[in-house]
């Protein structure tokens, strides 16, 4: 598991890039991971438009337009 800084690292890195921009395709390669990702995950992200890019504790969050969060952990 990385370190908070590299986490805070990340996500200052990543928000300029993504804030503001409309999830175009979503690729779901395993989706049985640690927590099993929801059938119709690609149905409710592709087209959603990407509000906010923050962090919680080591958790990546990935605020989206239709009331969804992307939590990348």
């Amino acid at each position: 598991m990385p370190e908070l800084p590299e986490v805070e690292t990340v996500t200052n890195g990543i928000r300029p890039f993504l804030e503001g921009q409309v999830i175009t395709e979503v690729k779901v390669l395993r989706p049985q991971l640690r927590i099993k990702i929801p059938a119709n995950f690609k149905k409710l992200t592709e087209k959603a438009k990407v509000l906010r890019v923050t962090r919680r504790a080591k958790y990546i969050l990935i605020e989206l337009d239709n009331a969804y969060t992307i939590i990348y952990i």
